[in-house]
């Protein structure tokens, strides 16, 4: 899969190799999924297989510059073997000569003040060919690479509570676009042969489930905002759906499918390559693991878990998929089916061996195993929803979401 070819003017002869990856949601939980073992970490592998995939054809294609837009970890306080492993990876890339730059995400920025970024002990540690991001700069990242001046212009995640306690009258857009035209008049960016901006959020004309609970009351932003005619590459990072939106601006996408909203894309990331006047953006597919979608109606028959099991079989479920079932049927019928439901659990794990399922019956709203792996967040934007619609003022709701927000991040690290 190969991007189109932008026409923004770089300087210099020899070509800058760049590769572009984001939201590796390393340490998302999968302990509510129906299956044989633990499942959370047999489904770690898959993403750190994707993982090292990425920083193998970084090093056998010699690229001078990896770009992380974010959610490297599913938390702010990561397990330490997740922390571990990437860091042996950002370790390995340093061995080779090859720059990291990250970004915080909205899954791995610290959301409470007194809290420091995990990653941000490596470079506090002076580990060498890494930068990480989780606030705003005063000024834009400026690296010297083959020869080549690069400047970067980096925007993590910001909450737009955050940004309702740093400048109430501002909006989020405006707000946004002017850092960016603060970074771009600074020398450093002025003078740079490859002007590149990473930023997680959404921005207008991408692509991505609507309703979906982590977007829900996000602000949009526009191009224009970003004032998009002043850089070669825009990385972006939040949305999990792989694309190119505009010009020069991609969103990476997902390094592994994380719910069954995702379940019809090819996960892939961005090698670009800057080379005098083009830049050629070559999407470079991931092998995941399937998810897949069954929906099945049963009648009102003698023999409901008969009809039910062959209907399963005849779908011809890929070995080791993670299966969503879902199951239209009255209610004396799933009354049959679930007094024998060790007969679906043995076809499901033992005959077809799926990696694990959930099954959802939709009329009766009986929902069995949940891969909604967002769920943390969802109870996170839920409680927001409802602090923000209490008749108090303005300064104890976001009081109230701060805190919110420390008791979830202390479930979700097993403080608690």
């Amino acid at each position: 899969m190969r991007g189109s070819v932008n026409s923004v003017k770089v300087a210099s002869s020899s070509p800058i190799q760049i590769v572009h990856s984001s939201d590796f949601h390393l340490g998302v939980s999968y302990r509510s999924l129906r299956g044989k073992g633990d499942l959370t970490n047999l489904r770690k592998r898959d993403f750190r297989r994707n993982v090292e995939r990425i920083v193998e054809y970084i090093i056998e294609n010699n690229i001078d510059l990896f770009l992380i837009t974010g959610d490297i970890f599913h938390s702010p306080q990561p397990l330490s073997d997740d922390f571990v492993f990437i860091s042996e990876c950002i370790g390995r890339l340093a061995s080779h000569g090859v720059w990291t730059v990250a970004i915080a995400g909205n899954h791995d920025r610290p959301r409470i003040a007194e809290r420091r970024s995990t990653l941000e002990g490596l470079v506090k540690a002076n580990s060498p060919y890494f930068l990480y991001v989780d606030k705003l700069r005063d000024r834009p990242i400026s690296l010297e690479i083959g020869g080549k001046r690069i400047s970067i212009v980096a925007i993590p995640y910001i909450h737009r509570q955050v940004l309702k306690l740093i400048d109430s009258k501002i909006s989020y857009e405006s707000y946004i676009q002017n850092h960016i035209a603060e970074m771009v008049s600074d020398s450093v960016f002025r003078e740079a042969d490859v002007r590149i901006l990473m930023a997680h959020f959404l921005l207008k004309g991408a692509r991505f489930p609507q309703g979906l609970l982590p977007y829900v009351e996000e602000p949009v932003i526009n191009y224009s905002n970003l004032l998009p005619d002043k850089f070669h590459y825009i990385a972006l990072g939040h949305i999990h759906k792989p694309q190119k939106v505009y010009e020069n601006a991609y969103y990476a996408g997902s390094i592994e499918r994380i719910d069954f909203s995702e379940e019809k894309d090819q996960k892939s990331f961005n090698h670009i390559t800057l080379d005098g006047d083009s830049c050629r953006v070559e999407q470079i597919p991931l092998k995941c693991r399937p998810m897949y979608t069954l929906s099945i109606k049963l009648p009102d028959a003698k023999n409901p878990l008969n009809l039910l099991i062959e209907a399963i079989r005849s779908e011809n479920i890929p070995k080791g998929t993670i299966l969503n079932l879902k199951l239209n049927l009255s209610e004396a019928i799933w009354n049959v089916i679930d007094s024998g439901w060790s007969h679906v659990d043995n076809l499901l794990l033992d005959e077809l061996e799926v990696f694990g399922y959930r099954y959802f019956v939709e009329n009766l709203g009986i929902d069995r195993g949940r891969i909604m792996e967002i769920s943390k967040i969802d109870v996170r934007r839920q409680v927001e929803l409802y602090i923000k619609n209490l008749s108090i003022p303005d300064s104890l709701k976001n009081r109230m979401v701060e805190l919110a927000g420390h008791i979830v991040d202390e479930v979700e690290s097993g403080e608690a």
